[in-house]
């Protein structure tokens, strides 16, 4: 029963150690970049004063962050389960720590 309930996780995780595979060490540092701006862009909104905007970026950044650290600890051969579960918490918790820290920093 465990085994059924378990196998499209299993899949998935294969198919996503397949696309960290393949994915090009310039490729993953150019991703790495691309967040970079896109959370000086969202912070740069939320200083402005376009706070919808600038929360609704930094929310919609945690997608890509939580890939883009599960691809590295794919690259360190970790396993396929262990990358996925930990790259999203650690996604999540730096996300929020941004947001919160926005909200501390440029909120009265």
């Amino acid at each position: 029963m465990w085994h059924e309930l378990w196998r499209p996780w299993r899949e998935g995780a294969a198919s996503f150690r397949r696309w960290a595979d393949e994915y090009s060490p310039r490729r993953l540092h150019w991703f790495g970049l691309g967040l970079i701006v896109a959370l000086i862009l969202g912070i740069g909104l939320i200083t402005a004063r376009a706070t919808t905007w600038g929360y609704g970026l930094l929310g919609v950044w945690f997608f890509p962050l939580a890939d883009y650290l599960t691809l590295q600890f794919l690259r360190w051969h970790w396993p396929s389960v262990v990358s996925l579960i930990v790259g999203t918490l650690l996604g999540a918790v730096v996300t929020m720590a941004v947001m919160l820290g926005c909200a501390f920093v440029f909120h009265d």
